[in-house]
């Protein structure tokens, strides 16, 4: 339910003419951090507006003081402290509103998405394992960053034998080649490149059971622009699927060596994952080989 309350901003200008706070110098105990102490009123404003959950349960209930100009001059102030000089907007009652809405957004039962969840035990067409709030437009929309697997409701399960591990093999951008490839002659002898990936990987998941290994290949090949084998030729490695090349990584980085064709041409050194079974994964990405004739 949406409440439209009929204030005055006159007293929410008041923030502009706030006289200086003399804080006496004492001894104060050790705090939380603001990331791991739960957000209530007594929070600073800075606090609230930063974080996109709780601003948008303050927009949400006085929409009027979030976006008050004078805001941001009592950042380093607790919604409560700031309640008299808004005493009609920030009754004892609305902070109390905004405290229980601050406290639902710890609880669990949103963390984990279960919050969601259908009460008659039906499908619900996702398996969240955590969710949060990363931004707000009240009353238009609110944006939720949910980690979890998603399927249409309703889907019947597959039949056959059940999974037993599942790899996941990642490479991480940029992908480098060195040195760059911009003085290719036409005829010369093989030039050696290193392709290099930021970072590299090879897991594998089993029910309680999780080990990390080396990457292993990439498929390596030489296409013209039209996607057709190209006029370069690749050494080294071993033989891969389709005229390709499978070369093995080592640290992040494997070792290529192209020979230019005889001559001119401008094609591309295509650059993919290994399935680990001898055939292409998807592509990482490619670079530029111009063949001149001097």
């Amino acid at each position: 339910m949406r409440i439209r309350l009929g204030i005055g901003v006159a007293s929410i200008l008041l923030l502009a003419g706030l006289a200086p706070l003399y804080v006496p110098a004492v001894a104060q105990a050790p705090q939380a951090s603001a990331e791991t102490r739960p957000l209530t009123v007594d929070s600073t404003i800075s606090e609230l507006l930063d974080n996109a959950a709780a601003r948008a349960v303050l927009q949400r209930e006085v929409p009027v003081l979030v976006d008050s100009p004078q805001i941001g001059q009592a950042r380093d102030l607790s919604l409560r402290s700031i309640a008299v000089y808004a005493p009609t907007v920030l009754t004892e009652e609305k902070l109390q509103a905004i405290d229980e809405a601050l406290y639902l957004l710890e609880d669990n039962s949103l963390r984990d998405g279960s919050a969601l969840l259908p009460g008659d035990n039906s499908d619900p067409g996702f398996l969240i394992r955590s969710m949060t709030v990363t931004a707000s437009m009240p009353p238009q929309s609110i944006t939720l960053d949910a980690d979890g697997f998603f399927w249409p409701k309703g889907t019947a399960g597959q039949q056959g034998p059940q999974i037993q591990q599942a790899r996941i093999r990642s490479a991480l951008q940029p992908l480098l080649l060195d040195p760059q490839p911009s003085h290719l002659v036409a005829g010369a002898p093989a030039t050696s490149f290193t392709i290099t990936l930021e970072g590299t990987g090879t897991t594998g998941l089993t029910a309680g059971w999780i080990q990390n290994s080396a990457f292993g290949s990439l498929v390596v090949s030489v296409m013209d622009a039209g996607g057709r084998p190209g006029q370069g030729t690749l050494s080294g490695g071993a033989d891969g699927p389709a005229g390709a090349r499978i070369y093995s990584v080592t640290d992040g980085s494997a070792a290529v060596s192209y020979t230019p064709p005889a001559q001119p041409a401008t094609e591309f050194l295509v650059v993919k994952l290994d399935d680990s079974v001898g055939q292409s994964g998807i592509e990482l990405g490619r670079f530029l080989l111009r063949t001149r004739s001097s």
